[in-house]
Order: C-alpha cells, then structure tokens, then sequence
C-alpha cells in the first residue's frame, strides 16, 4: 500500500527520498477502500520517512530503538482486542494503535512521546534531514548588533515576494519591501528590541532584533598595602562603600566586553583622610591615613565602541578606613551598675598581648556575626555563655559609645564587640 526511504538513505539516494502512497489507500475520499479509508497509511509511511521503525522491530520481540513502546512479537492486523500479550507485555500488551504497527486505520491514534523526539531529532544541527529546517522559509538574525540601522534579509526558497511588517518596537522600514532584503531604521542613540514580521505568500516568519548600545559591564578590584586582589560585588546598583583601614590602595578596572574599552578614574569627593592620589587609564592609587575616618570618593567610567556603537558605564566606590579593632576596647565604669562607656583606644602596648588578655580574661569570641558597615556589642553571661543583650550601631567610626544595661542582674559578663568584621572581647561586671 505504500513505502518510504529512511533518512540515512538520503545521502546515496538523494533522487529517491520520498513517500510513495497507493491511491487506494491515500487520503479518505476518492478512491479510497477500507480499512484504509483514513489517511493512516501516510501517518504510518511519514514516520519511516522520519526514522520510525515498526513498533515490532521487524522481528519476534525486535527493538524499534524507542525507549517508551513495549516489546512486541510481530505486527497486529486488524483491531486487536486490548490487552493483546506477546514477549512478556503484560499487562498492557502490545501498542497496536500505534501508527507504526499494521491496524486498521480506524485502531490507529497514537505516536508516543519517545516516538516524536526520534523524529525531530533527524532536523537538528547534524541530523539527516537538518537541510529541511535550514531551507525554510525564514528570517536571519543579524549577526552583529547595531547601532541606529540594519538591513536584515530572509532566505526565501520559493522566491516569492516578501511583505515585512514591523510588529512592535521603535523602527522604521525605509526599503526593501517586496524582496528578501528590507532596511531598517531605529533612533540614534536609542537601545531596545522590535519585532519583525516577513510574508511570503503562505509562509510568515517573525523575529526580535536587538539594537542600539550594550550596557558596558566593570570588574573592579582593590588592593591594600601590595596586599591580594579583592573583587568589589556592586550587585545590581552602581555603587559600593567599601569599610577597610588605613594604607595604601591600588584599584584596577577590567571588562570582558568585547569591541575597544577605554577607563577613566575620577575623584568625586573625600575628606582630609587621602592623599597621593593618581590614576592612569584602567588604574588609581591613593593613600587613606590619620583619624575620623579617612574617606575618598571615586568613580570609574568604561566606554566601549563595538560595531560602531559607543557606550559607557560609571561606577562609584567609596573608601572609608575605619577605626581598627587592633587596639584595645575599654569598658568603664568597670565594674558598672547601669550605664557603661566603650572606648576604642590605640593599639595595645607589648606588655597586653593578646595571648596575655586570653589567659586573663578568656576573650575567645562566643559566636559569628557579620557586622560589615557597622559595630555590634553582644552582652553574655560569664558561666552559661548565654547571650542576654545586644547592641548594633550602624557605623564604624564611633571612637565611644554609651550603652544601658539596667534590668541585667548582678554577675560577671563576657562583652564582645564586632566592628567590620573585626573582633575584640573583654570582661565586665555589673553590681
């Protein structure tokens, strides 16, 4: 009643490639003749044609290469009565509604899921028939981005006249209308996406096409005192305070984006803290010093030009040395019955090493806390280690703070106080 070449024949059988299909068993009027009255015959013949083999293997229990079809002994003619067992199948039996099997076409309804991508996977980039995808009617996507105008093209077989329609988006057509190549205008400067529409007789075909500047993206990274590199996470803002102590700062900046990138550094602000400030191209230098928290204030601009399309993008970093936790903090009055002054001194002298306060006041810290950007003073109890108050100031350059432990009772307490991810621990007691 019909046949079909599979498509690993195509390459040495070109001139044949195709499904043959008898008149009396073709389509559902006509001349048609049941049980082949409803086109089952091309559905069956077609899968060959896509790679199908029938559901038995061509042999007692064969393998069709699907993973999600039984087992099967041979193929069913007729309408079977569900279930039909053979080579173990049970319970369900043997598919024989499957368009690859010999029912009736009245039995026939159903390819499966694993069926379907054996079929399609002929049409991949590799496949043997990927040629029909690649000669379809369609339109090209650019291969570059551009700036303010393109000229997009379709690859029309047919040769038919193309109609382009622009869907959505701010673009012009300024030619082209009736041939495989139309002009497109967008405003200068302007970035977005439009959406483009091409007919051709029966065939439509429609794309989003990106255009106008990229959005330059930075890497910027610093170091202290010829210390390691330290990425600077911006997130999704433009801006980023960095908390550090006093040195000597290099920051470079990078990008991975391609076409010509040019940096530039600008100091925006800063207090009497910096000095010895330079910068050259992707690099800045400076150096923060001295008390009340030295700060500068930069921005570093990227411009890119790629395609001919020049954009630029500015990040702003802030530096402010914070007053270090390598010195001593100072409780008093200590012991307190109420209120309690904090003091952050100088580093300590040689005789109060930290070894020495260890061994004198236990100041290993109780727990981990991130106190980026600002101080936190936890309050525990000396015997059971259990936190009873805590206190968080969203700065780090505080050289004192008073802090209220009234409603604490009487005893020996544990004071640590985290500021920018340094810690520091001593003992207190409260009457």
């Amino acid at each position: 009643m019909g046949y079909a070449q599979f498509p690993f024949d195509y390459l040495t059988k070109p001139n044949t490639d195709g499904v043959v299909i008898r008149s009396t068993a073709f389509g559902r009027i006509g001349s048609v003749i049941a049980p082949f009255n409803l086109g089952r015959t091309a559905t069956h013949e077609v899968g060959h044609w896509l790679n199908l083999f029938h559901i038995s293997g061509d042999a007692n229990c064969g393998n069709d290469f699907v993973d999600d079809t039984p087992p099967q002994g041979t193929l069913n003619l007729g309408c079977r009565t569900f279930p039909n067992i053979s080579c173990n199948n049970a319970p369900n039996g043997d598919m024989f509604m499957n368009y690859m099997d010999y029912s009736d076409d009245a039995c026939m309804n159903i390819y499966t899921s694993g069926q379907r991508i054996r079929m399609r996977s002929i049409f991949a980039q590799g496949g043997p028939r990927a040629d029909f995808i690649n000669n379809y009617f369609r339109i090209n996507q650019p291969t570059n981005r551009f700036c303010s105008s393109v000229s997009l093209n379709a690859t029309n077989p047919l040769c038919l006249s193309v109609t382009w329609t622009i869907i959505s988006g701010s673009a012009t057509i300024t030619g082209g209308q009736g041939t495989n190549t139309v002009n497109i205008q967008t405003q200068a400067g302007a970035s977005g996406t439009f959406r483009i529409r091409a007919t051709a007789g029966e065939y439509v075909d429609e794309i989003d096409v990106n255009f106008g500047v990229y959005l330059s993206d930075i890497d910027v990274r610093y170091s202290r005192n010829s210390g390691p590199n330290q990425m600077i996470d911006f997130g999704s803002t433009n801006s980023k305070t960095i908390y550090t102590q006093t040195g000597n700062f290099r920051v470079q900046t990078s990008s991975l984006m391609p076409g010509s990138n040019t940096f530039s550094w600008t100091r925006i602000s800063g207090n009497s803290g910096w000095s010895n400030y330079s910068s050259n191209n992707a690099i800045c230098n400076f150096t923060l010093s001295g008390p009340n928290a030295p700060t500068i204030v930069l921005k570093t601009t990227l411009t890119n030009t790629l395609n001919g399309c020049t954009s630029s993008n500015d990040k702003f970093v802030v530096f402010v040395a914070s007053i270090p936790l390598s010195g001593r903090v100072i409780a008093s009055p200590n012991p307190t019955k109420g209120d309690i002054n904090l003091t952050f001194t100088e580093p300590l002298p040689l005789e109060f090493t930290s070894s020495n306060l260890r061994k004198e006041a236990d100041p290993m810290p109780l727990r981990s806390v991130n106190s980026t950007g600002k101080t936190i003073v936890s309050l525990f109890e000396f015997n059971t280690s259990l936190l009873v108050k805590e206190f968080t100031k969203t700065d780090i350059n505080s050289k004192s703070y008073q802090l209220n432990l009234a409603g604490l009772r009487k005893g020996l307490y544990i004071m640590q106080v985290d500021r920018n991810n340094l810690t520091s621990v001593t003992k207190i007691i409260i009457e």
